[in-house]
Order: C-alpha cells, then structure tokens, then sequence
C-alpha cells in the first residue's frame, strides 16, 4: 500500500530533479553554450536534489514529532477519561483529524493503527509497525514504553505524561540548537 509519505517523496523528488535539470540547462544555454561547464552544472543538479531531499525527510520529520507530541496529549486525555488503550488511538486519531486535518501524516498513520487494530492485530504490534513506517525515533521510544507499561500493567496514564514532557523539553532543546547555530551562522 501507498502511503502519503510515498506519494510525497516522490512527487518532491520528481519536481526537484525537473527543477535543477532547468535550472542547469538555461544557465548552460545562457552563459555556457552547452559547454564543459554544463556538465559541472549537471553534477551539481544531482548534490542540489539530494540536499532537498535530506530537507524534506528532515522536515517531515520534525512535524511527525510535533504532531505525534499532539497525538500524545489526546491520548493521555482519553486514557484519562476511562477509555481502553485501543479505543483511546481512535479517539486520539479523531481529535487530531479535528486539528491537523485527515490530510496530515499522523493521522493517515493512525487510521493505518485503527484498521489494524480493527483486523484484530495486537495494539503493541501495530504500534511498533506504525514507529518503523514512521522512522521517528521518539515513536520507537514510545512504542517500547507502552509496550512495557501495557504489559506490566503500569500506570499508563502517568507514563504517557512523562512521555509528553520528556518529548517537548527534547522539542525545546533542539529549538534552541538550532537557534545558536542560525545565530552562530549570521556572525560570520
């Protein structure tokens, strides 16, 4: 199955190689007249793609964080309010269609969680699935924790709450990473 994320990388690999290759070929024919430096453009083509690639996994990544932090709190709330751990995931997976849209990539996951659960697949399984296919590390993490907490019989809702906190002080640091190396670059 083809997932947004799929579509989406290669719709932007697509439109970045068309891009640069333009790029390259007016910039030849402008200056260069199709000489030995358009093929030192053309070599640069394919170092540009790839760093937009590394861009955009990076940026997808950053909002799968910001939004699975998001999923997080829904989740604890309908844990809170007596819901089970699967039924918890559904209603978390609305309330986030509700904010981010069904278009967002955590909620195509979730609905992914949902109808597996829905199939009678083990909620620790889908989870670990949903952490592989998402490849976020703080997924990876969470689904350890509440596979463990699930099978101990742990507090679930505290744990979740710890899970959170520790996510957004993770969030705010590398925030303020990237804060100091932007401002580190504009010095020089």
């Amino acid at each position: 199955m083809r997932t947004k994320t799929s579509r989406t990388y290669l719709k932007e690999t697509v439109f970045g190689v068309f891009a640069e290759t333009g790029i390259v070929l007016v910039t030849s024919w402008l200056f260069f007249d199709f000489s030995f430096i358009s093929f030192l453009l053309f070599i640069y083509m394919f170092i540009a793609v790839k760093a937009r690639r590394k861009a955009a996994v990076e940026k997808r990544k950053r909002l799968l964080e910001i939004s699975f932090k998001d999923m997080l709190g829904l989740l604890r709330n309908a844990i809170s309010a007596g819901y089970s751990p699967e039924r918890s995931f559904e209603e978390a997976k609305n309330g986030l269609g509700g904010l981010y849209g069904e278009e967002n990539e955590m909620v195509c996951c979730l609905n992914e969680l949902v109808y597996k659960l829905g199939m009678g697949c083990p909620l620790e399984k889908a989870l670990k699935e949903m952490a592989r296919s998402c490849n976020v590390e703080d997924i990876y993490s969470f689904s350890d924790v509440f596979s463990v907490i699930k099978k101990t019989g742990g507090k679930m809702n505290e744990a979740i709450g710890r899970t959170a906190g520790v996510l957004q002080q993770k969030m705010e640091l590398r925030r303020e990473i990237h804060a100091q190396i932007g401002a580190m670059e504009n010095e020089f």
